[in-house]
């Protein structure tokens, strides 16, 4: 007398490679859907416009002679500013931390004059890479670095090489 099929280890063996196979495809729509690419853009003219007009902002900075260096507080989360030549400071400054995958972890400080430069609070960074971009009030000039765990950056003109 033999067992009926369903007690059997083969044939439940070989339904439970595609059974395997359909559950990780259904995994894996999960986690695409879930977690959609932020850096998957579309609207390539607005993207084609604003890069030329960064390109502008940063041969603006170069023609002026703008430098920047910049010092982190982390203890305290506030960062520091100077600014050369003097007489470019303008107004108003905007510094921007950019991560380089997640967007909602950007963040804008608005700087504030002080005696010996400029100030702000910019939190905890922590051990992050971080693109730093420098911008004047009146967006007439921009700088640029890349910021990796240190505590201080020279910022520049960011023209492509």
């Amino acid at each position: 007398m033999t067992t009926p099929w369903y007690r059997q280890f083969w044939p439940w063996f070989l339904i439970s490679l595609p059974a395997t196979a359909v559950a990780g495809c259904a995994v894996t729509i999960w986690l695409a859907l879930a977690s959609p690419n932020a850096l998957v853009v579309d609207d390539y003219s607005r993207i084609a416009l604003s890069t030329e007009a960064r390109l502008e902002r940063d041969r603006a900075a170069t023609e002026l002679g703008v430098r920047a260096a910049l010092q982190l507080v982390p203890a305290a989360g506030i960062t520091h500013l100077r600014i050369w030549p003097p007489g470019v400071a303008p107004e108003r400054l905007s510094l921007r931390f950019v991560h380089p995958t997640l967007a909602e972890r950007d963040r804008r400080v608005e700087l504030v004059r002080t005696p010996d430069g400029w100030s702000g609070e910019v939190g905890d960074l922590g051990r992050d890479r971080w693109y730093v971009q420098l911008e004047s009030g009146d967006g007439r000039w921009r700088l640029a670095g890349v910021l990796e765990g240190e505590t201080e950056l020279a910022l520049e003109p960011a023209l492509p090489r």
